[in-house]
């Protein structure tokens, strides 16, 4: 069965502009956002290690605050 003369068979013109800027935005956010994670500079990032968490310090104190003798 052939489709009649006036149905659309393909996209209409807004539908391939809605198509190609959606898919711009999202290969543009991908790109901003691996740019972003690895153009970190060396000197800002930090391993687990040598972040102070400052919960060893007062490790003593803590102990005898939380019991009674």
């Amino acid at each position: 069965m052939e489709p009649a003369l006036n149905e659309s068979i393909g996209m209409t013109p807004l539908g391939w502009i809605i198509f190609l800027l959606s898919n711009i935005i999202v290969i543009w956010l991908t790109a901003f956002c691996f740019y972003r994670v690895l153009a970190i500079q060396r000197e800002h990032m930090h391993a687990p290690l040598d972040i102070d968490t400052h919960d060893l310090n007062d490790k003593d104190e803590n102990e005898d605050n939380g019991r009674e003798k």
